[in-house]
């Protein structure tokens, strides 16, 4: 699928001050949670096609949960979990264990290099 962008213009997603900031030309569009602002902006007719649609929420959702987890967010990029996240653990998915094997593998690690 090609990339077309929405005649009606693009969004820019931002965390401040413990609050998801979505700008749209001049109009900023500010709240807690994906669901309120992709529903404003759908109500305020701001988005023209249904992969603009999906696009935004899929990265004001990741906004959220960087928000509730306290995490930095930046848009058009993966969320970073610190120790969880594979450039963390440098091991290829498919190669991890559960999250408890994994847990148990860092905990071991940093005990033996910290006594």
């Amino acid at each position: 699928m090609d990339f077309k962008i929405d005649p009606k213009g693009y969004f820019r997603i931002w965390i401040e001050e413990g609050r998801i900031l979505c700008k749209h030309k001049d109009l900023t569009i500010t709240g807690n949670s994906a669901k309120d602002i992709i529903t404003t902006i759908i109500k305020m007719n701001l988005i023209s096609t249904f992969d603009h649609c999906a696009y935004l929420a899929r990265e004001l959702t990741k906004a959220e949960i960087a928000l509730k987890l306290g995490k930095n967010y930046i848009q058009d990029s993966d969320l970073d979990f610190g120790i969880l996240s594979s450039s963390y653990l440098r091991i290829p998915l498919r190669r991890r264990g559960s999250i408890g094997e994994r847990l148990d593998k860092i905990a071991k690690s940093f005990f033996r290099k910290n006594g």
